[in-house]
């Protein structure tokens, strides 16, 4: 399903895999579907969404068709919709929005007689205590593959008694130049360590004297589960005869992709 993975890999490039169940959709290039992304930062940030379709499986042209027409709403806390603004760079936008934690969030797409909705929940904010390095023992590692000198890792305290989820990654300032960013990612959730201390390693190669920003995004339990399942696909062989499969969306409607709302919290580290 080249053309799925195209469009779903321009969120984030995730390292992490799960055991997830995967919804499966027939190959059919006659019923294209509406794809909706939408990714929301707790405090002010611009709220940009997308809207595109699928491709037929087998055009040659991967990249999705935007969606022009449709209507966007976001309903808070306030009980007031919101309605986005489509610019000219093909978003749907609600510049300088302020997003509240430990409040439910709702966005509708309207569009062509159907009426797409989701809702995330924007957990309480978390920190990420400090970070550290640890020197790599021997070389090793797959081969033709470059290894750092250090293994870098994310302290930080789990909230007892709250189910929690997690991605974790860094950046180095050449990564910040890619539009967008495409970091490996390390999915977790706190079954297993509810309320402890937990230490994760970021993903990648690390050497003295690299400036890398470690951020961690704290998430609902149906937005984990998109990007698992997502995670899953991507990581799927790249054989075209296979049956396509797509992450588990929380829109209701019919439609792929996810609105996810996040916590976020960085720390630049230079290593020694």
């Amino acid at each position: 399903m080249k053309n799925y993975i195209y469009l779903f890999l321009s969120i984030i490039i995730l390292g992490a895999t799960a055991c997830q169940k995967v919804i499966t959709v027939n190959l059919n290039d006659s019923n294209p579907q509406y794809v909706i992304e939408a990714k929301m930062l707790e405090g002010v940030n611009d709220f940009t969404v997308i809207v595109s379709r699928t491709t037929n499986y087998f055009d040659a042209n991967y990249a999705p068709p935007l969606v022009k027409n449709a209507t966007v709403t976001l309903e808070d806390n306030t009980g007031i919709p919101k309605t986005l603004i489509f610019d000219t760079n093909g978003y749907y936008i609600l510049p300088k929005y302020n997003a509240l934690n430990e409040v439910t969030y709702q966005l509708t797409v309207q569009v062509d007689g159907k009426t797409f909705k989701a809702s995330s929940y924007l957990p309480r904010h978390l920190d990420i205590d400090s970070v550290t390095q640890l020197k790599r023992p021997g070389k090793g590692g797959p081969p033709g593959q470059t290894q750092g000198e250090f293994f870098v890792l994310a302290h930080f305290k789990d909230s007892v008694g709250v189910k929690n989820y997690y991605q974790i990654f860094g950046l180095t300032p050449k990564d910040l130049l890619k539009k967008p960013p495409k970091p490996r990612t390390t999915l977790i959730d706190d079954k297993l360590t509810d309320g402890n201390e937990i230490s994760r390693p970021i993903s990648g190669s690390h050497d003295s004297g690299d400036t890398l920003y470690v951020s961690m995004q704290s998430m609902d339990a149906k937005v984990f589960d998109y990007l698992t399942t997502l995670s899953a696909v991507s990581g799927q062989n790249n054989n075209n005869t296979a049956a396509p499969q797509n992450p588990n969306t929380n829109f209701t409607g019919g439609c792929l992709g996810y609105f996810g709302t996040f916590t976020k919290t960085t720390i630049r580290y230079i290593l020694k």
